[in-house]
């Protein structure tokens, strides 16, 4: 099983990633996150992108299953929050049940 993880250099899914990479039935981690991912491991692919403008049908495409943990707690100067942690959650989730109904 591959496994597609949002917000990947969080806290959260810096504590999920590992424990996923070293799990057996886990054939790979895709991780995804606007910020860098410092973590590299032969079965972790990472994909920068921005779920609030970048399109996530690939990366939903190539997963069976997904942990979806962006979301935006500090406001950055000129960020809109709700356009992140709503408007970009919503667009997702929509983008992962289109992805759903093609399995």
């Amino acid at each position: 099983m591959r496994v597609l993880v949002t917000g990947a250099a969080g806290y959260f899914a810096s504590q999920i990633i590992p424990a996923l990479l070293a799990d057996d039935r886990i054939d790979g981690v895709v991780a995804t996150d606007r910020e860098p991912l410092t973590l590299q491991a032969p079965k972790l692919r990472f994909a920068q992108r921005d779920l609030e403008r970048d399109d996530p049908a690939d990366l939903l495409a190539s997963c069976e299953a997904v942990i979806h943990l962006a979301f935006r707690v500090e406001r950055r100067p000129g960020e809109d929050t709700r356009a992140i942690n709503v408007d970009a959650h919503q667009r997702f989730l929509r983008e992962a049940a289109l992805a759903s109904e093609v399995l």
